[in-house]
């Protein structure tokens, strides 16, 4: 008797672990995915020599809009449609890296042209990382900004939509 009841939990307990088993199989496909990114902004800012002081908006989709401030090649602003594609890459690969977790501040040297972001999460909020090419700042936090220069290199394909504010 001692032995059926003794099998019977055995058999119980391997059934109800392969239910938990299969439930958390089929839940592991379905995680959260990382916020959606509704749009993100890139400055890369002036140093003490000839750095290009920029602002570089890409929305998820796909309007670019570029601000030429002090030595930058173009002076004023700019819009151009980027491939839709090739944006959702770059916003993925914000996910990716799980931007939204990095420290909205890093250590600077001076004369270091910064490089800060402004990300919308839409409902979720705004994330802004200032100083993301100092040393102490993760690396691909550089590499992104890379990234973001090379999917919308400024060139004479964009739309002027306004001029670089006068100097007084």
């Amino acid at each position: 008797m001692n032995r059926s009841i003794f099998c019977g939990l055995v058999l119980a307990a391997s059934i109800f672990g392969a239910c938990a088993q299969q439930k958390k199989a089929a839940t592991a496909g379905t995680e959260t995915k990382a916020p959606g990114i509704r749009s993100i902004e890139m400055h890369r800012t002036a140093c003490f020599g000839k750095c290009p002081d920029y602002l570089l908006k890409i929305d998820a989709d796909g309007m670019a809009t570029y601000t030429g401030r002090t030595n930058a090649p173009y002076q004023g602003t700019y819009e151009k449609k980027l491939d839709s594609e090739k944006v959702a890459e770059l916003f993925a690969n914000f996910n990716r890296y799980q931007v939204d977790t990095c420290s909205e501040k890093y250590k600077t040297i001076p004369d270091l042209a910064g490089l800060n972001y402004s990300i919308d999460y839409g409902d979720k909020g705004e994330k802004t990382i200032n100083n993301a090419n100092s040393p102490f700042a993760p690396k691909f936090l550089q590499g992104l900004g890379e990234r973001m220069d090379k999917l919308a290199p400024i060139d004479g394909s964009w739309k002027k939509v306004a001029d670089a504010p006068k100097k007084d």
